[in-house]
């Protein structure tokens, strides 16, 4: 009768020894997971409008190189309202924009440039009086990705000089 109890010792024992290597096991894949999960989660940035007294602006490249004949819409109530297409200095202009729009450039095999625009003559966009700058990234990389459009030369310069960093 001595042996009964050993073998249920020894059996427990070895249960233990699983549950516990089990446990480590779950708890290291749970562990995992939730680090994946946590730094794949998507922020979605919604920019706010950029207030204008006047609609125009530059189109470059990354590296800051002008883009010539870039097409540039302003649509507003889901129609094209105004186009253009950018000069050989890079530059568009709407002279005669006045309301809220959609500011799109789009450049054949690259991501599509777009953001809200408010343009208008009240006290919101007096406080912006020069030029929009757009900054065309290749789109071969993925579907998604979109190009910047930023309200003054300052965050433009920022924006190329960390890309220019990042490349070399």
């Amino acid at each position: 009768m001595t042996s009964v109890p050993r073998e249920r010792f020894g059996i427990s024992k070895q249960r233990g020894i699983w549950l516990r290597c089990f446990l480590s096991v779950a708890l290291s894949f749970a562990t995992a997971f939730g680090l994946v999960t946590q730094s794949a989660k998507a922020q979605i940035v919604v920019q706010k409008p950029i207030h204008l007294s006047h609609a125009y602006g530059y189109v470059f490249t990354e590296t800051g190189k002008p883009l010539v004949g870039v097409e540039i819409e302003l649509i507003g109530n889901d129609s094209a309202s105004f186009e253009t297409k950018t000069d050989a200095t890079g530059q568009f202009n709407f002279p005669r924009a006045n309301g809220k729009y959609l500011l799109r450039a789009r450049v054949p095999g690259s991501a599509i440039a777009a953001r809200d625009v408010i343009v208008a003559s009240d006290l919101a966009g007096a406080f912006h009086r020069g030029p929009i700058y757009v900054m065309i990234k290749p789109g071969g990389a993925c579907e998604d990705c979109t190009s910047p459009i930023f309200p003054n030369k300052k965050a433009f310069d920022r924006a190329a000089r960390e890309n220019t960093v990042n490349h070399d």
